[in-house]
């Protein structure tokens, strides 16, 4: 369901910002990640805690992925800034770096 998601996307041209989609997929993994740990029997605990050591660092990714996400959409990079768009204008115009 994620990857059908951002091929989604990716199909739209929906892009605000380079690694965009590398953090979607970090939030969206972590989010399963940590669903699944869940339903595991034989897992590491964190300390004397309830928390499976391995669900706590799933929904960890997650989060910070979303804070990253938020973050980085705030700022509201241009299109121009893109790298593939830079790519583009340098190979169009023939400039190098």
């Amino acid at each position: 369901m994620g990857f059908c998601l951002l091929v989604w996307l990716l199909r739209k041209g929906i892009r605000t910002f380079d690694g965009m989609y590398f953090l979607l997929y970090v939030a969206w993994y972590g989010l399963g990640r940590g669903w699944i740990e869940g339903l595991r029997t034989d897992s590491l605990y964190f300390f004397s805690t309830g928390i499976r050591t391995s669900q706590m660092v799933a929904l960890l990714s997650c989060v910070v992925a979303v804070v990253l996400l938020l973050c980085k959409m705030r700022t509201h990079p241009s299109p121009e800034a893109l790298y593939v768009n830079r790519k583009k204008r340098m190979e169009h115009t023939g400039e190098e770096n």
